[in-house]
């Protein structure tokens, strides 16, 4: 994280020098679609709270410095969920086509947090998709999710229903009214698992990983055939989770520890 901050430091050093040059900036306003979230990960509780969605804006300001894969502001940012505020400021460089990095000097309610990609993460042409996460701040870590579009960029409707899809919670199927009654950020038209806790942590079906993968028995069965099977079950929700940006790398690989460990699965015999 050090490094990330030092060599972000240096950029912001040129995009000073830079300023003097009689180049025009050009600032994009991006908004968060429903797949953003915050998580506040608790130090000191046994449990941990599930993620948030996060709604809100911010500036990216493209920095007039010859930098490969281009060098941008982060400013006004402004975000919200149910519990935090979000505000900051910081940069965010693309490293070619395909790769990014960022970081953001953020307040998160009274605490402040420098949040980073950490190491360099996959992204693409018409999206800004990345995850952030912080050292401590005060007694959390926090971990953001921000899945942002420009709202300058042609607006790409799949459904028809006249809502774009980087802000659509249904992209698929048409939903004009957007509702969404378990808040789980997916559209009741779309939902799969309608009765969703809040603030579970779901796959783009709208299914936490104890919807798709309940202890006692699968969906179309009386009983697991073997503790295997349930493993797998969890392995293939966790993996959407990841493709979603919904679950880091090290919480993926705890959550499929746990349900190997679990005696989901497993035959217990009565004795009498």
């Amino acid at each position: 994280m050090k490094r990330l901050f030092v060599g972000f430091f240096g950029v912001a050093l040129l995009c000073v020098i830079a300023a003097a040059r009689p180049v025009k900036a050009e600032i994009r306003h991006v908004v968060l679609g429903p797949q953003s979230s915050i998580t506040a990960l608790c130090l000191r509780c046994m449990t941990q709270p599930a993620p948030e969605v996060l709604t809100g804006s911010f500036d990216i300001t493209v920095l007039p410095v010859e930098q490969p894969g281009g060098v941008a502001a982060i400013t006004n940012v402004q975000l919200n969920s149910t519990s935090f505020a979000v505000t900051g400021n910081g940069f965010w460089q693309r490293l070619g086509l395909h790769r990014q990095a960022m970081v953001l000097d953020a307040q998160i309610n009274a605490s402040r947090a420098l949040l980073t990609s950490g190491r360099r993460q996959a992204a693409n042409e018409n999206e800004l998709s990345i995850v952030l996460s912080s050292g401590r701040a005060g007694d959390h870590t926090y971990i953001l999710v921000l899945a942002a579009l420009p709202d300058t960029l042609p607006a790409v409707d799949s459904d028809g229903d006249g809502v774009a899809d980087g802000v659509d919670n249904c992209p698929r199927v048409s939903n004009v009214d957007q509702l969404d009654e378990d808040g789980d950020g997916v559209g009741n038209v779309c939902d799969k698992c309608p009765q969703t806790p809040s603030l579970s942590l779901v796959t783009a079906d709208g299914c936490s990983i104890d919807q798709l993968c309940p202890c006692a028995a699968p969906a179309n069965a009386d009983a697991w055939s073997s503790p295997g099977a349930y493993v797998r079950c969890v392995a293939k929700a966790v993996r959407q989770l990841r493709r979603n940006g919904k679950l880091l790398r090290g919480d993926a690989l705890r959550t499929i520890r746990d349900a190997t460990h679990s005696a989901c699965g497993r035959t217990i015999l009565a004795l009498r």
